[in-house]
Parts: C-alpha cells; structure tokens; sequence
C-alpha cells in the first residue's frame, strides 16, 4: 500500500513540476515579448511560439489574456523584489542599507534588463489599473524593514515605506531606463551623484528636522 502511494505520489509531484516548468517557460517568453515590443505587441499566438507550449495548453493555465498578464506582472514583481532582497544586510546602518539597495538595484538593470523593462512599462500603462495590480506591492514589504528603522531614528521622512522606496529609486530608474532604450550611457560618477540627491530627498536634514516632528520647519 506504501509502495503505491509513493508512486502515486511520485506521479503527482512530476506533473506539478512539469506544469511549473511550463508556466515558468510562458513567463519568462511574455517577459521576452513585452521588453522588445510592448504590452500591446504581446499575443497568446506569438507567445505559444516564443514559449514552445501550444496555444490550447496555455489556456489550461491562464483563462484569459488579462489573467496571464496579471500573473506575468505578479512573477516579474516577485522576482525583483526577491533580487534586490537578497543578500541586503538589515542590520547594518539605515543610510548603508539605502546604497546596497541603490547598488541592487543597479545590478538588477544590468544583469536582468527584461524584468526592469517590464516593470516599468506596466508602471507606465494604464493596464495596472485594469489589472487591479495594486496589491503587488506586499511583495516589497521585506524591504520595509531598514526604511521603518530609518524612521524610528528620525533618518528617514515619515511617510509611507513604498513611497520612500519609490521616490528614491525614481531618479536611478530613469537613468538605467535611458541606457537602455536610448543609448545614454551614464558617466561613471553619476550613479554616486545620483545617490546623493536620492538619499537627501529622503532623509531629514538638520533643518528639516522640526517640520517633520511637527513644528515648523526651521529657517
């Protein structure tokens, strides 16, 4: 009896395996669709052959064009937010876990540009709000730790965790985005320069210091 629930079982875990394998396959073909040509360059036909799965098979997993393309914005985003995760030392100073971010992020659009691009395309389209995709944001709450800390030093503005993540990373992200699209490849100080005037827009200088505790802020 043991013996044929192991097989069974064994069958089981072959099919999950080769049904994540394919889904996987169709991501990372949509992701591929989606950085060279667009949103509204992406087909499930022009898929079915970038992927190698056919066409009636991807309808098994996705029931619709807009289901996929939630999905494939959820696995992009997972992606990332694991990427820039990995690895980030959270104990170490707030203003050093705001540079090796910096520098993940960085690494992040050189080493995966695909993902980057589809990122910002979604951000970017009006299919985000169609898609609800709002709550793809959880995925960044492991980051939230070293900006919550930031804040409970009084180093970091107190707003939002996702919104001082995204105003940080919105100057980088427009000078990766330039590199790659058109070409304007960046000198080698201005990724340190950039850094600089990020990390002021989000942390509390000197005399900011009483606006942000409530008072006035001071001359």
């Amino acid at each position: 009896m043991a013996a044929v629930t192991g097989t069974a079982a064994e069958k089981d875990f072959i099919m999950r395996r080769q049904s994540e394998d394919k889904k996987k396959a169709i991501f990372e073909a949509a992701i591929a669709l989606i950085a060279d040509g667009g949103l509204a360059g992406i087909s499930m036909s022009k898929l079915a052959k970038k992927s190698g799965v056919p066409q009636a098979t991807m309808y098994v997993y996705f029931s619709s064009k807009e289901q996929l393309l939630r999905e494939v914005y959820e696995y992009t985003e997972k992606f990332i937010c694991h990427y820039l995760a990995e690895g980030l030392d959270m104990d170490q100073p707030v203003k050093e876990c705001f540079r090796e971010y910096y520098r993940r992020l960085i690494k992040l659009g050189q080493e995966h540009s695909d993902k980057f691009l589809v990122h910002e395309q979604f951000l970017a389209s009006m299919q985000s709000q169609q898609l609800a995709l709002e709550q793809v944001y959880v995925f960044y709450e492991p980051l939230y730790e070293f900006v919550y800390r930031g804040q409970r030093e009084g180093l970091i503005k107190p707003v939002a965790p996702i919104a001082i993540l995204s105003y940080f990373s919105m100057p980088l992200t427009g000078l990766l985005f330039g590199d790659m699209i058109w070409g304007n490849h960046p000198q080698p100080d201005w990724y340190e320069v950039f850094f600089r005037m990020s990390w002021e827009a989000v942390s509390i200088s000197q005399n900011e210091d009483g606006f942000w505790s409530g008072g006035k802020e001071k001359e």
